[in-house]
C-alpha cells in the first residue's frame, strides 16, 4: 500500500504545463507545419520481424551512437501486439490515450485530450513530492536536449534540491528520451544503486513486516 522507492526515467520530474508553454511560444507561429513534422510512425506491419524492426530502427537515430546492445533487443519484442487485423505494433494506442493535433500543443487546449493527457499535464513535482520519504532515481538521458524542449535537467535539479538525502540525479550522455532499451547496463547498475539505497533507509521494511505475517 507505499512506495518503497521511486524511478523516473526522464519523465514525472519536470512540470509539464510550464514545459508546454515554454514549448507554445516557440512553435505557434508555425504549429502545424510542426504538428505534421511530428505526427508519430505507423510501426504496423504485417510482418511481425517488419513491425520489430521498425522499431528499433527508431532508436538507432536518437542519440545512441547507432548501435543497441543486444540484451535490449527482447524490450521490443515485449512491446509488439497483433492487432485485431492482423497486423504487428506497438501494444499501446498513443492517439488513444494522449490524443494529437493542435490541441496536444497548445497548453490552454490541453481540457480536450484524453484524461490520460489531461492528468499528466497537471503534472507539478515539486508538489507532487513535497513529502518525499523515500529514495528516488532520476534518470536523465541528455541526448535528447533539442529544441524546444532543450534540457530538463534544470527542472530536475530543481527537484533533487528539495530532498538532496533522498534524490538522486543520474545523466545519461549521448542517450534518447527512452533510455533503458539504449543503455541497459547503465539501467541495471542505477537500479541496482536505487536498491540498496532502499535498504539503507529501510523504506521496504512493509514489506518485511508483511513477509513476517504471511
Amino acid at each position: 500500500r507505499r512506495a518503497i522507492a521511486v524511478a523516473l526515467e526522464d519523465g514525472g520530474a519536470d512540470p509539464v504545463q510550464e514545459r508546454a508553454e515554454r514549448f507554445y511560444e516557440v512553435i505557434a507561429p508555425s504549429l502545424a507545419q510542426y504538428v505534421q513534422q511530428s505526427q508519430p510512425a505507423d510501426w504496423r506491419n504485417a510482418d511481425r520481424f517488419q513491425a520489430f524492426r521498425g522499431l528499433v530502427q527508431s532508436f538507432l537515430g536518437d542519440g545512441a551512437g547507432n548501435a543497441l546492445a543486444d540484451s535490449s533487443l527482447v524490450i521490443f519484442q515485449s512491446w509488439l501486439r497483433r492487432d485485431a487485423d492482423g497486423r504487428w505494433g506497438p501494444h499501446y494506442d498513443n492517439q488513444r490515450l494522449l490524443g494529437g493535433g493542435e490541441d496536444a500543443w497548445n497548453p490552454g487546449a490541453g481540457y480536450r485530450l484524453p484524461l490520460l493527457h489531461q492528468s499528466w499535464r497537471r503534472v507539478h513535482p515539486i508538489i507532487t513530492y513535497r513529502k518525499l520519504h523515500v529514495p528516488m532515481l532520476i534518470i536523465d538521458p541528455t541526448g535528447d536536449d533539442t529544441p524546444p524542449g532543450a534540457s530538463f535537467s534544470p527542472q530536475y535539479e530543481r527537484l533533487r534540491a528539495s530532498h538532496p538525502a533522498l534524490i538522486e540525479h543520474v545523466k545519461y550522455p549521448d542517450t534518447g528520451h527512452v533510455a533503458h532499451p539504449q543503455r541497459p547496463d547503465w539501467f541495471v547498475r542505477d537500479m541496482s544503486s536505487l536498491l540498496q539505497r532502499v535498504r539503507k533507509a529501510g523504506s521496504d521494511s512493509c514489506l518485511k513486516a508483511a513477509e513476517a505475517h504471511s
